[in-house]
């Protein structure tokens, strides 16, 4: 699906005060159920606020359709009612679904509370199939719990069911649409999860619920193409965020990840994800970003003492695709030799930086490894490849 322009569309025409005219004006030159659809989706996710004061008071105005065009203000409820209105109007046959959405200050594993409902989205017949659409995620998105940030999210529009459902759990379970529905435990034990998880095409291998158990190094795995690189970070009981607890690699064609804390309790690990971008290529490294993907929660029950924390790695590390091997720990004790291998596709040369040391570590192929007693201070794994003399950051140890 082509991404369209995110600019919000203000029109106040005389044509749009009603739900019949409004429908009329967006459908009458589109050719079929998805294009009359697709059009009223995009008019509302782009014209239709959500009502922040109204959900921070929890006094809600009207959430009929007619109000909602007036207003340009609604909470969810609001959204799929002028979907729904619209839709009909357009000759489209469309419902209204309720149930719970994983949306701001959820984590895996959070009660369902009973059968209370907090969201509200919609189901469109397009070419006799049922398709689901959120109108109200597909237009902006809750920065904390407090402010909406107006964003077209063209995921939102027709996904597939088997995707949604990690995020929407109608309260009636043939609107999952779905041959085998899933129950209210799995879906509350699926890890919280971002459109780009399933844009770039990840799937969980080994961690397939989002609730999980560590009695030290926790392994997560998740296949992907090769193209995709993913990394971590972690957020402890204290809700401090931490880089050194997670580290990430390739291993055997899957996306690795490694957990470990020595603080027992709940964390939450947060998943990113963004496109590889080629070591010869590489100009500035900063502009490099990924996007959140992914949540797990994690209950520490046996703490990790001999990794925790991990070496920080930098974003040539994935970006080449390496694998260390040795050592796994950021802290390395001063004054004893250390093994370091890493295997690094592609590099001409591996360099160890620690002070004024600076040890061209020995070459078998794509492996570079040394043996090399340690001093107090920061300990540098760089790289460099092709004919370039630049050397780029892959590792960072401190010795202790």
């Amino acid at each position: 699906m082509k991404k369209r322009n995110s600019k919000r569309v203000s029109d106040n025409s005389s044509s749009q005060e009603s739900p019949r005219s409004l429908a009329n004006t967006l459908t009458a030159r589109k050719r079929g159920e998805r294009e009359k659809s697709l059009a009223i989706f995009d008019w509302i996710t782009r014209n239709i606020v959500y009502d922040m004061p109204s959900l921070k008071l929890g006094i809600y105005t009207l959430q009929e359709p007619e109000f909602t065009l007036k207003s340009r203000r609604a909470v969810c409820g609001g959204f799929a009612k002028l979907f729904e209105a619209l839709a009909r109007e357009a000759g489209l046959e469309a419902r209204t679904v309720i149930g719970f959405a994983k949306g701001t200050g959820f984590s895996p594993g959070d009660s369902l509370q009973g059968n209370i409902t907090n969201h509200v989205w919609n189901a469109v017949k397009i070419d006799g199939k049922w398709q689901l659409l959120d109108c109200t995620w597909g237009g902006g998105i809750f920065e904390g719990n407090d402010r909406y940030r107006s964003r077209y999210e063209p995921f939102y529009f027709c996904p597939d069911p088997k995707h949604l459902v990690y995020t929407h759990f109608p309260e009636d379970p043939r609107w999952q649409l779905l041959d085998v529905p899933v129950t209210p435990k799995v879906f509350i034990n699926l890890p919280q999860v971002w459109p780009d998880f399933f844009r770039h095409r990840i799937r969980c291998v080994n961690a397939r619920y989002g609730n999980l158990n560590a009695r030290g190094l926790l392994t997560l795995r998740f296949a992907s193409p090769d193209n995709v690189r993913l990394s971590a970070a972690s957020v402890d009981p204290d809700g401090k965020k931490k880089i050194n607890s997670t580290f990430c690699q390739r291993l055997n064609g899957e996306s690795v990840v490694h957990f470990a804390s020595r603080r027992l309790g709940l964390h939450t690990l947060e998943l990113y994800a963004r496109n590889g971008v080629n070591p010869l290529r590489y100009r500035n490294v900063e502009s490099i970003s990924a996007t959140l993907v992914a949540k797990y929660s994690i209950r520490v029950l046996a703490p990790e003492v001999t990794l925790s924390p991990f070496p920080k790695t930098f974003a040539i590390f994935a970006d080449a695709r390496a694998r260390l091997e040795s050592p796994l720990s950021r802290n390395l004790t001063a004054g004893h030799i250390h093994h370091f291998r890493v295997e690094v596709p592609g590099a001409r040369e591996v360099l160890l930086k620690a002070g004024l040391q600076r040890i061209s570590l020995n070459r078998d192929g794509s492996w570079f490894e040394t043996q090399v007693r340690i001093e107090r201070g920061e300990i540098l794994l760089l790289a460099r490849f092709g004919m370039a003399n630049r050397y780029w950051h892959l590792l960072r140890f401190e010795g202790i």
